[in-house]
């Protein structure tokens, strides 16, 4: 988990300085459990995780555990997309594509609403916000966000689904944000120098909070 939030950071600040860079959204995946905590999470607040490996985000939030879920980021300019100028719209409409990938794998998912009496708490998929993704009763996507020189970075959170492969939901979510985006996506290689310089920086920066 350090690694992929150093890779995500690197790739944050690099855009920071690439004014004609193309978005960049990448999915990954926990190899152990991990508890990520946003940057303003304070340290006191984690002592029911001691046991856990913890690391902390540069986007914000509360506290979220990996290991049966599927991360993906998302690096871009604001002038991307007319909805990544706000922070809401950008959480609503990049919500939208991830809605759109789990309901296209018949998983019908809902939007938590403003007027619903949503309980606060720093334990993320335990304490929605409206327009997080629930499946049934319980939460099921979420995400922070970390902008500066109109540059945003979102990092978000899937639980797989039961009986969803982990290569299904990454098809079907990328779907949705082709189809809701209206946009094309192109792969692409991360070069030997980006992962040694996110695999140094995992090492300086990330560890255990």
């Amino acid at each position: 988990m350090p690694f992929q939030l150093a890779l995500d950071e690197i790739l944050f600040r690099q855009m920071e300085f690439a004014v004609s860079s193309r978005p960049v959204l990448r999915f990954y995946y926990s190899s152990e459990p991990w508890v990520t905590v946003g940057y303003s999470f304070k340290n006191g607040e984690l002592k029911n995780r001691q046991a856990l490996k913890v690391c902390r985000r540069i986007t914000g939030g509360g506290s979220v555990s990996h290991g049966n879920d599927l991360i993906f980021s998302l690096v871009a300019r604001k002038d991307h997309d007319d909805s990544f100028a706000s922070v809401r719209l950008s959480y609503l409409k990049i919500h939208e594509a991830v809605k759109w990938g789990l309901d296209s794998l018949g998983k019908t998912t809902r939007f938590y609403r403003c007027d619903e009496k949503l309980p606060k708490g720093k334990d993320c998929f335990r304490f929605p916000i409206a327009t997080d993704l629930a499946l049934g009763e319980e939460k099921i996507a979420g995400g922070g966000q970390k902008r500066s020189s109109g540059v945003m970075l979102h990092e978000e959170s899937v639980k797989i689904p039961k009986r969803v492969s982990p290569e299904a939901l990454i098809k079907s979510v990328g779907k949705g944000f082709r189809e809701v985006f209206n946009i094309q996506m192109k792969g692409a290689q991360l070069t030997p120098g980006l992962l040694q310089e996110a695999g140094t920086l995992a090492k300086v920066k990330y560890g255990r909070t």
